[in-house]
């Protein structure tokens, strides 16, 4: 039987794309549970189908009034209680939060990864060096592999699945929120060079894009 393995993950969807080559090779050799928002559920069909998805949504990843504690869902979050009936062998977290680092004690995991801060190696069994700051993401999760004698590739040679014949190209150029939102010039860019590459290219944009898309053409 597989030791189990909790990942925790509770941020955004571009968070969880990162994070597919790790949860991949990890279900490999650990029973993977993963703690993050439903719509994990989505990419669990189709890249990580031997990963359980624990759906969550912690109220701290709000974009704003995030520590308002009566608002705070906490019938959901008692409800996490139950993962302690599963008897995690290992936990991780691949972001120096501490809410995640204490989130794995509660837990009751027993060996716990994660990189610290602000005092949060106290909730660690086994602190991790960072690396360097101006890396991406990705090298967080390498590093946590390498801790688990798990083997990345590095994220130059990561295999890009080829595209499908005739296939679309979906553009989304919205956000959650307006400050997350790209300059929408550099998306009409993008779209008219692949374009030009013979792609057939569909926009989807929010509501208050969509004059802007029809006066660009």
């Amino acid at each position: 039987m597989k030791p189990k393995l909790l990942v925790i993950e509770l941020w955004g969807l571009g968070d969880l794309v990162i994070a597919t080559p790790f949860l991949q090779a990890a279900s490999k050799k650990y029973a993977v549970t993963l703690l993050a928002k439903p719509y994990a559920k989505d990419l669990q069909a189709r890249f990580w189908r031997d990963v359980e998805v624990e759906p969550f949504i912690a109220p701290w990843t709000a974009f704003e009034h995030k520590y308002r504690l009566f608002s705070w869902p906490w019938r959901e979050l008692f409800g996490l209680r139950k993962l302690v009936k599963q008897r995690f062998e290992a936990g991780l977290s691949a972001r120096w939060d501490p809410r995640d680092h204490l989130l794995l004690t509660l837990l009751r995991v027993k060996m716990r990864l994660g990189f610290p801060r602000m005092g949060s190696q106290i909730f660690l069994t086994q602190p991790l060096s960072r690396p360097d700051p101006r890396a991406h993401r990705y090298e967080h999760w390498r590093v946590i592999a390498r801790a688990l004698e798990l083997q990345l590739p590095p994220r130059e040679q990561l295999p890009i699945p080829p595209p499908r014949p005739g296939g679309e190209i979906l553009v989304h150029t919205g956000a959650g929120q307006p400050v997350r939102v790209w300059p929408l010039p550099r998306y009409r860019n993008l779209v008219q060079r692949l374009r030009q590459e013979n792609h057939h290219v569909q926009v989807a944009c929010d509501p208050d894009q969509r004059n802007w898309w029809l006066d660009a053409g």
